[in-house]
């Protein structure tokens, strides 16, 4: 049975700026989340099954900002 699954993607900057959207998607299982390093920043996909806890996520990740550039 196919099931909405919410992706908080997230971008920490060396320079202390933070990104992150989130997205869904609607499949079978829900996707594997993924980490890679690239110069100056790191970036992450992270995976939840409900929107509220997806949502949680991000307003941590929003506390993380030293800038102040979240993209919601």
């Amino acid at each position: 049975m196919k099931k909405t699954f919410y992706c908080v993607m997230s971008e920490f900057y060396d320079d202390g700026t933070v990104k992150a959207a989130m997205i869904s998607r609607v499949c079978e299982e829900k996707p594997k989340g993924s980490c890679r390093r690239l110069p100056k920043m790191e970036a992450y996909n992270i995976w939840f099954d409900t929107e509220p806890k997806a949502a949680a996520y991000m307003t941590e990740v929003k506390a993380m900002n030293s800038k102040q550039e979240v993209v919601a």
